[in-house]
């Protein structure tokens, strides 16, 4: 089964729409979901709902890098630099979405990320 860890600092009004998307799109292609616990916290806040209750993860010792085959990272470049941590020493690749304007490091925007995401992402 394809494993996704969302990881975010911060939960903005205008992107709860496509945090909803993503998750209905990581559902429905049968990836299990993997939360960062502050950022699941600020997620049930604002009334995001899992088909599924995510695994929660707080820190790189719980994020099992066997079973984990991607973190995306949910901000800008800040975010991205915060997410280092979590993967510093495993192989799981790290996708950046900007949900901001203008990002040096993380380049993909948000309508170009649930494309990606058809079930058949491996490591």
């Amino acid at each position: 089964m394809n494993q996704v860890a969302l990881f975010s600092r911060t939960l903005n009004k205008p992107d709860l729409p496509f945090v909803q998307h993503l998750i209905n799109q990581l559902h429905q292609n049968g990836f299990k979901i993997w939360v960062h616990d502050a950022y699941y916290s600020k997620i049930q806040a604002e009334g995001i709902t899992f088909p599924q209750k995510p695994t929660l993860f707080y820190d790189a010792e719980v994020l099992p890098s066997n079973e984990v085959n991607l973190v995306c990272s949910l901000g800008g470049d800040g975010t991205l630099l915060n997410t280092i941590p979590f993967v510093k020493n495993t192989k799981i690749p790290v996708w950046g979405v900007n949900t901001g304007r203008l990002g040096f490091l993380v380049r993909t925007g948000k309508r170009c990320t649930t494309a990606g995401f058809n079930g058949s992402y491996t490591k």
